[in-house]
């Protein structure tokens, strides 16, 4: 399952790329926050709970939210 999980995290990774160049920050993003299909496939990846999220021009909040999510890694 290696090869299904390395191309979920980059799956993810593209998500979280997009979120942020769209100025959008999550601010919990954690794997809790994230949602796989069943069977587990790359493409099926859902991101959720956007409670603590928002919108901003701000590099500070889109380092916390990759901060989280190492940490959470």
């Amino acid at each position: 399952h290696a090869p299904v999980r390395a191309a979920r995290m980059t799956a993810f990774g593209g998500i979280v790329a997009r979120l942020h160049a769209a100025g959008l920050v999550h601010g919990d993003l954690t794997l809790r926050n994230l949602l796989v299909s069943d069977p587990p496939r790359a493409d099926s990846l859902i991101l959720v709970d956007f409670g603590l999220g928002g919108f901003t021009q701000e590099s500070e909040p889109r380092g916390v939210d990759l901060h989280i999510l190492e940490e959470a890694l």
